[in-house]
């Protein structure tokens, strides 16, 4: 596989997962990453989404089985296929007829078979196929890192458990000691209002400008690297009138 396509392929996926337009041109990525969703916020989860496709480890080795996990929001069923040819975004939402089931549920173990220098992971909705399939290029011997996340701050205290109906409260992701984050993309989520940005940097922090009503909100932040690798963390908050 090209590095190119190693590069690209994460952003292919978590476009497809916010319902975006991801075109190749002359072997560059063009991601029209803001999108307006039929005018919801990227980063409102008011439907069933797959966020993101996690690796353990994060580096393939032939022989040896490597466990995927799926971050999924309000999903009820996953179903996990590998397929060895490269999946295209711009075709239909499906792998090749080659695909090889490799199991159910928010976890599924694989083991790498000889010979294979990479593979792509799909896992959808086996039932309902308004749900948008996560795809996400594995390689062998790549350098990708799941991320360590330590937890959630803002402004250097932890989040707290209630907020206002209507305020704003920064959020910011914490790292383990001694972790280059200089090339981690965020991206923060959330069940009640929306996050401004919606996609950051380690350090910039978003804005979580909470709905208008009361009730419960789940917050979920994804960390990437740049090689594939990623995390996440989630917290719940009870909105007060």
């Amino acid at each position: 596989m090209s590095p190119l396509l190693s590069m690209v392929a994460p952003m292919w996926n978590e476009c497809w997962q916010i319902g975006c337009l991801c075109l190749g041109v002359l072997g560059l990525l063009v991601s029209i990453g803001g999108c307006d969703m039929d005018g919801v916020d990227p980063s409102f989860l008011d439907e069933p989404r797959l966020l993101a496709i996690q690796t353990d480890p994060p580096q393939l080795t032939p022989g040896e089985p490597v466990q995927f996990r799926v971050l999924g929001h309000d999903v009820s069923s996953y179903r996990w296929q590998v397929c060895f040819a490269p999946w295209i975004p711009l075709e239909e939402l499906t792998c090749p007829a080659t695909a090889i089931p490799v199991g159910e549920g928010q976890t599924c173990q694989w083991v790498v078979p000889d010979g294979v220098e990479g593979a792509w992971i799909r896992v959808d909705h086996p039932d309902d196929p308004q749900v948008i399939p996560a795809v996400r290029q594995v390689i062998v011997g790549d350098e990708g890192v799941n991320p360590d996340i330590d937890g959630l701050e803002s402004e250097g205290d932890g989040l707290p458990l209630s907020v206002s109906a209507g305020s704003a409260l920064d959020v910011d992701v914490i790292f383990g000691a001694d972790i280059d984050t200089s090339e981690f993309v965020i991206n923060y989520y959330t069940t009640h209002g929306k996050f401004s940005p919606f996609r950051t940097s380690p350090g910039v922090g978003s804005s979580w400008e909470v709905g208008e009503e009361a009730g419960a909100a789940h917050l979920v932040v994804v960390v990437r690297d740049p090689f594939g690798g990623v995390s996440w963390i989630d917290h719940d908050v009870q909105v007060a009138p």
